[in-house]
């Protein structure tokens, strides 16, 4: 599923203020670069999900105990979500914040002609 990342970097601590975020590359099935990346859903409400780079989801919002693990998978730009989500976005979120958090919408967009 993912090879060896060839950049080290440990997820298992907050960032200090200041500090900015790098993600360690995996290689995806398409070779192109993308992250070690976590799929949660929300107990309360399972449209909604969360998308973090620590395995144990401590850095979502109201802690872990609010969140269920789904899966793992690459995330990139050229990666397939498991979610019906844009990825960009996401790895924005990402960088910011360390997490990002959506919703599934149950009424799909656009118009019916």
């Amino acid at each position: 599923m993912f090879a060896q990342s060839h950049a080290s970097h440990s997820t298992n601590r907050p960032l200090v203020h200041g500090e900015v975020m790098t993600f360690t590359p995996v290689y995806s099935a398409g070779r192109h670069n993308a992250v070690r990346a976590y799929l949660f859903r929300s107990r309360a409400n399972r449209e909604t999900w969360a998308v973090t780079l620590e395995n144990d989801g401590t850095n979502l919002p109201s802690g872990p105990d609010a969140w269920d693990f789904e899966r793992e998978f690459a995330l990139g730009v050229r990666e397939p979500m498991p979610v019906n989500a844009n990825p960009e976005p996401v790895l924005r979120g990402l960088k910011a914040r360390g997490f990002f958090v959506g919703r599934t919408r149950s009424n799909p967009l656009g118009t019916s002609q």
